[in-house]
């Protein structure tokens, strides 16, 4: 065993530069595959997005009787002049809405059916009548077009928003209130979702220098490095959460919410728990990394998975140090015996 400090210090920087590049490598490879795979909107259909807006299905077929339906959902009109070229819709499930968009093209091809689907609809509950109703106020001129297609949509969002099929003035309040609520959260989070690229290039940056961090004291080592980048890690790689990004991971939505490789890494930290100090901690917190991280949307039913609060990653990280600390003394010590048996 070669005991020379200047040869183990050589052999440490080469160990520390190919684990430094290959890591690099693959964090930043597997970041950028996952993006195209875990993008906050999808690809749409008119089809879907038609059955969202009217709560019906264009072929006839009743939607699924379960809670959240087949046809259950929001759907978005942009109102930014650059954005009237497509349109959006949700799909709703019991963890959240996934986000889909649709050219307002494919949209309008399908105007045709939706009318027929419209007239088809013969005496019944209130909101049918209303959809029915739509016909003779939305002035068609038979050529399917875009801007014919967001005037029908409009006028389909407006039954759902205003809540006209709720007999209670009360009832009708608070169904108005929710669903001002729910579309100004909506186009939060279409809003939200095109900042995706910069959430994929703050992970390529993130998880390359934490793992520059923690490799850099193999690289130019000494006790008190290893000591302070082992005990400082554990609550660099919380940190994120707790300045508002992915904070989704730790409950029962994952791997639904915002991004990308970093959740699959906070997963082995699942089932921590906060304590009274670790609360008020994270109250002062900043959350300036929320917008990066795109809104689930509304649930019907959610649990938890266990945030550790910041405390205990400084437990572990002053544990790890320690334990660094130990190991490393033992090391040096070998090597100094083993250059000088005879020294004590």
């Amino acid at each position: 065993m070669n005991t020379d400090p200047e040869h183990r210090g050589l052999k440490r920087q080469q160990y520390g530069r190919r684990i430094l590049i290959v890591g690099s490598l693959i964090l930043i490879i597997g970041t950028a595959t996952l993006a195209l795979i875990r993008v906050p909107i999808h690809n749409g259909t008119g089809n879907d997005f038609w059955m969202i807006a009217m709560g019906m299905r264009l072929d006839g077929v009743e939607c699924e009787a379960t809670i959240p339906s087949n046809c259950s959902g929001n759907i978005y009109i942009p109102e930014d002049p650059n954005d009237h070229e497509w349109l959006g819709y949700t799909r709703a499930h019991y963890r959240g809405e996934t986000l889909f968009r649709v050219s307002a093209g494919e949209a309008a091809v399908l105007l045709e059916d939706v009318v027929a689907r419209l007239d088809s609809l013969g005496p019944g509950d209130r909101h049918a009548l209303l959809l029915r109703g739509i016909l003779d106020e939305w002035s068609y001129s038979g050529e399917p077009s875009v801007d014919s297609a967001r005037e029908l949509a409009a006028a389909l969002k407006k039954i759902r928003t205003s809540c006209v099929y709720r007999d209670d003035i009360d009832e009708r309040i608070k169904c108005c209130t929710y669903m001002a609520l729910e579309d100004r959260e909506l186009s939060e989070r279409y809003r939200q979702a095109r900042w995706y690229w910069a959430a994929v290039a703050f992970e390529c940056f993130y998880l390359t220098w934490l793992l520059r961090f923690i490799v850099h004291p193999l690289r130019h080592g000494g006790a008190l490095r290893w000591a302070v980048h082992v005990g400082l890690f554990p609550l660099l790689f919380l940190l994120p959460v707790y300045l508002g990004y992915s904070a989704v991971t730790f409950t029962a939505a994952f791997p639904r919410g915002g991004g990308v490789l970093y959740p699959f890494f906070l997963v082995i930290c699942s089932g921590g728990r906060m304590t009274a100090i670790d609360k008020t901690i994270l109250s002062y917190l900043p959350q300036v990394l929320e917008p990066l991280s795109t809104p689930i949307g509304p649930w019907f039913t959610m649990t938890g998975k266990g945030l550790p609060g910041p405390t205990t990653p400084l437990r572990v990280g002053f544990i790890a140090a320690v334990a660094v600390s130990i190991i490393r003394l033992i090391h040096v010590n070998r090597i100094n015996w083993l250059r000088d048996p005879g020294r004590k």
